[in-house]
């Protein structure tokens, strides 16, 4: 109870909120079959987008690459906050040390 004024007023706390959770997970490698974005769950139809691998050994080619790949990454994580998703969190996925992986972690509060 909480005293407001002279009167007793019980104390109100909102409900919890329940969300819906959606990780994509980013694979940059060399390998051009495991390069790509992992969307659990599926979002729009998709669970992957392929990424361009980074297997060349020329800086400005890689360089290209890594534009055009972040280029598709902020077209998807823009697509997922335009649907409602919300960022929560990016961490690094330590899967295997060849194979930088970052995760993003987003979620949408249910109706």
């Amino acid at each position: 109870m909480l005293a407001v004024g002279a009167h007793l007023a019980p104390a109100q706390s909102a409900p919890a909120k329940t969300y819906d959770f959606l990780t994509v997970t980013n694979i940059e490698s060399g390998t051009k079959s495991l390069a790509k974005m992992l969307i659990t769950p599926a979002f729009q139809g998709k669970t992957e987008v392929q990424l361009e691998d980074l297997g060349s050994l020329s800086v400005e080619k890689n360089l290209a690459k890594i534009a055009r790949n972040t280029e598709v990454i902020n077209r998807q994580l823009t697509e997922l906050t335009a649907a409602g998703w919300e960022f929560v969190q990016a961490y690094p996925f330590a899967f295997s040390p060849d194979l930088p992986t970052t995760r993003y972690l987003f979620r949408k509060a249910r109706n």
